[in-house]
């Protein structure tokens, strides 16, 4: 090969590199996007078993309201409960049903996490040969500069 098509592909190797680094850092996003929402579910979860066992209707409660802010209130069904189903759609459900959609919901987050590692630790791998190949084109182009 002569020096020039070496240099194109020391640049293509770069450019690719770079952009399984942007990949890497965005699934990295992905993951960590998945994990709030895997505790935003297990949350969920477990307030609606807590709810669902307790006898102490009228109680009184803390609810977030979002922003840091809670309002004070009371429990006045443990068996009702207004889940968002999408698309900004909410609807009451009984603790149950809402058990079971928390359930399928943390399934769902576990099964796409684990996907998107799979991708990373693929990604990685490519990301380690194009560094291999990086790094042979640097070994060469040092010997060269020697001589």
């Amino acid at each position: 090969m002569n020096k020039r098509s070496n240099e194109e592909e020391f640049r293509r190797l770069v450019s690719v590199y770079q952009q399984y680094q942007a990949q890497i850092e965005m699934i990295a996003r992905e993951l960590g996007l998945a994990q709030i929402n895997l505790e935003g579910v297990e949350r969920a979860s477990l307030a609606i078993e807590t709810m669902k066992n307790s006898d102490d209707l009228g109680q009184d409660m803390l609810v977030p309201i979002g922003g840091g802010s809670f309002v004070h209130t009371k429990l006045a069904d443990t068996n009702k409960v207004v889940v968002n189903i999408g698309a900004g759609v909410s609807v009451e459900k009984t603790a149950a049903d809402a058990r079971e959609i928390m359930d399928k919901r943390k399934k769902d987050i576990i099964e796409a996490s684990k996907k998107l590692t799979d991708v990373l630790h693929s990604i990685e791998n490519e990301m380690a040969k194009v560094q291999s190949a990086i790094e042979k084109f640097e070994k060469a182009a040092g010997s060269e500069r020697i001589v």
